[in-house]
């Protein structure tokens, strides 16, 4: 395409900088496929998406002129991006779940941009919990059943969240998370270097119970010349819970260290040099089986953990109930190098599924 008939995309709910550097690598992937595809391409950070005023408290206000009007006076750098946006996408990721702010927000958002703007609107690379476990839930399935029906795609990142869509009326396109298709942009599938390290990365869901229990298995699979690293890091907003969650951890397990990590690259080249990873987090788990590395998951805050797990062939994930014996088990496996990781076929099947994100691109 010449650049004189370059088409601007107005990507929402950007990550790169905010929460950890998984969330970074995946909007860097959008971004790029996107430029690659001919936009110019504008963001609107997630945490504009978080802090917008003001919010929908019921289905009617998302087709009342008067509270668009509002929030467009209330914040008018989103209102010239859509007005001057030729198609919208909207990066998922894990915002899309239950009646919180952001969720809402971002909804509205992604509604107003196809009724009220009358943009193509693509919903891309999310998962799509109304409620948080899956199930029905009569008034937040109206609010985002009411959007989801009028938007041009949307290629949820696995079939959980498709069966969820499909319960609404609403058809989609299987896909998956951006973050194995950026470590395969850049060379990195399959490239993990044994070292006698364990990394252990939290969730968002950890309560401290469990982020006890969780040390203790730990400890009880710590061997002599074995580093155990718990890793953190973010380009900017780091999020507020690994501070909590590894502080816990060391309370019972001094010997436990923290890495927060200053960049991409040693984020990944930190998981890519360990035994195993030990992770109840989304991005974590999905960059560790990119990499080739052993890594035992733990279930997130919607099914979105398990829904993807399976895709890559792990039937079943263990929860951090008081018996530590499967995490110790793996964690000794794996330091004897007798954990198998996640097949290279697999990975490569859910990297192609990435590229459904981006089939109505120009």
């Amino acid at each position: 395409m010449s650049a004189i008939d370059q088409k601007q995309a107005l990507l929402l709910n950007f990550t790169a900088s905010n929460y950890h550097w998984g969330c970074y690598g995946t909007s860097m992937e959008i971004w790029n496929s996107l430029v690659e595809r001919g936009y110019c391409v504008e963001m609107v950070n997630v945490r504009e998406i978080q802090l917008l005023e003001p919010t929908p408290q019921q289905l009617s206000d998302f087709d009342q002129a008067e509270f668009g009007i509002a929030l467009l006076k209330a914040n008018p750098r989103l209102y010239h991006m859509l007005l001057g946006a030729d198609v919208v996408y909207v990066n998922g990721e894990g915002t899309l779940h239950g009646p919180n702010k952001a969720a809402i927000s971002l909804l509205y958002v992604m509604y107003m941009a196809k009724i009220n703007f009358k943009k193509p609107v693509y919903l891309i690379n999310g998962s799509f919990f109304p409620a948080d476990d899956g199930q029905a839930h009569p008034q937040l399935d109206a609010i985002y059943g009411h959007v989801a029906r009028v938007l041009d795609h949307i290629v949820p990142r696995e079939p959980q969240s498709q069966a969820v869509l499909a319960r609404l009326g609403v058809t989609s396109t299987l896909g998956f998370d951006c973050l194995p298709r950026f470590i395969h942009r850049h060379g990195l599938l399959g490239s993990h270097a044994f070292t006698p390290t364990v990394v252990v990365a939290g969730g968002v869901n950890m309560t401290q119970a469990q982020t006890l229990v969780l040390a203790q298995a730990l400890k009880n699979a710590h061997q002599a010349g074995t580093h155990c690293v718990f890793l953190t890091g973010a380009k900017a907003m780091l999020n507020n819970e690994d501070a909590h969650i590894v502080g816990a951890l060391q309370s019972v397990f001094p010997d436990i260290q923290c890495v927060n990590a200053q960049s991409m690259r040693e984020w990944l080249q930190v998981l890519a040099q360990a035994a195993c990873v030990v992770s109840a987090r989304f991005h974590h788990s999905l960059a560790a089986v990119s990499l080739g590395t052993p890594c035992m998951a733990f279930a997130s805050n919607t099914p979105k953990t398990d829904a993807v797990m399976q895709m890559l062939g792990v039937e079943r994930l263990p929860s951090l109930a008081q018996d530590t014996s499967q995490v110790s088990d793996f964690v000794a496996a794996a330091l004897r190098q007798q954990q198998p990781a996640i097949a290279p076929e697999r990975v490569a099947q859910v990297v192609a599924l990435a590229a459904h994100n981006f089939i109505d691109t120009v």
